[in-house]
């Protein structure tokens, strides 16, 4: 005859015999993750944005590249901007106050200048008090682009260097802040050089 006891005792044993089989039906259907370094991954996907390869006119194995996301809005900026990209400040190197590698810009694209840029003459002009004819020479820098260290409005100044070869003012400008910093920038504030 059985007893409580050891009813109790294969009741317990039927249930963890039916929760091991759930568990490892729940493990044999759970996904599994993609064994591949993210280096692969990036590579596929670097192919699958590749355009499709023609393959006999067989429709059904072509793949249709998948969609990347869409590009922040700092970068669709950079990407509508007229200029194309100057070199860094780190590619300019600074001699005295001669900007060593610059390129130089106009409205539609067309690379003006390369060469060095010495600054010396606007500086000079400048400490003389000798204004040139553009509206902004000697105006407030506002720094909205946020490329200068942070200070209060009124802080820096803009003074502008003009390209030779263009009709217009060019895209050069000199900022200068109240401790004497001197900055410079080739792109009309897209970079900057600090000069002192």
């Amino acid at each position: 005859m059985k007893t409580k006891s050891s009813n109790n005792w294969l009741m317990g044993v039927l249930v963890a015999v039916v929760l091991i089989g759930l568990a490892l039906a729940l493990l044999r259907n759970a996904p599994t993750t993609n064994p591949q370094p993210a280096q692969a991954n990036t590579a596929i996907s670097v192919a699958a944005d590749a355009p499709a390869q023609s393959n006999a006119g067989n429709d059904a194995t072509k793949k249709k590249p998948t969609r990347t996301p869409a590009p922040s809005a700092t970068k669709k900026a950079a990407q509508a901007s007229p200029r194309p990209p100057t070199k860094t400040p780190a590619s300019n190197t600074i001699d005295g106050l001669i900007v060593r590698n610059v390129k130089i810009y106009d409205l539609d694209n067309n690379l003006v200048y390369k060469g060095d840029v010495d600054l010396e003459p606007t500086l000079d002009r400048i400490a003389k008090g000798i204004s040139d004819s553009h509206r902004n020479d000697g105006s407030t820098f506002g720094n909205f682009e946020r490329k200068l260290p942070s200070k209060p409005r009124g802080y820096y100044t803009e003074y502008v260097l003009r390209t030779p070869g263009l009709s217009g003012v060019g895209p050069q400008r000199v900022i200068m802040g109240r401790n004497d910093e001197v900055y410079y920038t080739p792109d009309h504030y897209i970079t900057f050089v600090r000069v002192k």
